[in-house]
């Protein structure tokens, strides 16, 4: 929205949070799109998947295609090209999670707001 680009619904393609569900999902959105340079996906398994139909069809990555994940998992440092990904601090949402029950039973807020900071990090897929 902030670079004025249309939401097009050509470029998205759901699928299962697993190497396979990526795997085909890639493979759905290059027959709709072939000319697709850039993927961002809801996990890292997923974005793995996507690296290897890239793979598989002879797109260079980085070169001609990104691709960003969502987890920060081990194998993301694991594979080649090395995987960007978003990095979420899992221990600070489950802090927050705890507190917010704790909040509940204790008779306060029932629903309370919580903000966290992701991380963007680049690595050699992006």
């Amino acid at each position: 929205a902030a670079s004025n680009l249309p939401y097009d619904a050509n470029l998205v393609e759901c699928c299962r949070p697993t190497l396979e569900g990526g795997s085909q999902g890639a493979a759905v959105l290059f027959k709709r799109c072939p000319d697709i340079d850039a993927f961002m996906t809801f996990n890292d398994l997923a974005a793995v998947g996507v690296l290897g139909t890239c793979h598989e069809m002879g797109r260079q990555v980085p070169e001609e295609v990104s691709i960003i994940g969502f987890d920060d998992i081990p194998l993301a440092r694991i594979v080649r090209p090395q995987l960007s990904t978003v990095h979420v601090n899992l221990a600070e949402i489950g802090g927050l999670a705890m507190q917010a029950l704790l909040t509940n039973l204790a008779g306060g807020e029932k629903y309370p707001d919580y903000m966290i900071e992701p991380g963007l990090i680049l690595r050699g897929s992006a």
